[in-house]
């Protein structure tokens, strides 16, 4: 009987310890699982804030898309407005070409001009000049 009473004494002291290893095993993995719950929150919170960083980068480049396409229409107006200008630089440069010819056409006219007036003041003056001899 006392062998079997202190089996029993061992057992419940076995038993004890082993209930203090299972309380600390306990305590780890709740202090494990605590610890899991903090990285799954600080996961979630950086998730969060990589989502946030990936939507304003979309909408930079929305709006670098925005601005190319900007560029680009500014840039066929530029090449439009060249393109006028050439063709209105070309035009003047008719124009004056036109003036010139018309400019020595009108010198021409003023020197034939000037011509038939001393023919005429000529005539005249023979004219007179046949009048008095009558």
């Amino acid at each position: 009987v006392v062998d079997k009473n202190a089996r029993m004494a061992d057992l419940e002291i076995t038993i004890l310890q082993k209930s203090g290893q299972i309380a600390e095993k306990n305590a780890t993995i709740a202090e494990i699982q605590k610890e899991l719950a903090d990285r799954d929150a600080r996961i979630a919170e950086m998730e969060a804030s990589s989502a946030e960083k990936e939507a304003r980068i979309v909408e930079k480049d929305a709006r670098i898309v925005e601005m190319e396409v900007s560029v680009a229409e500014k840039e066929a107006i530029i090449h439009e407005k060249e393109a006028s200008i050439a063709d209105q630089t070309a035009q003047l440069s008719g124009n004056n070409a036109t003036v010139a010819d018309m400019e020595a056409t009108a010198a021409e006219m003023q020197a034939r001009n000037a011509e038939k007036d001393t023919r005429i003041e000529e005539l005249e003056a023979n004219a007179s000049e046949k009048d008095s001899e009558i």
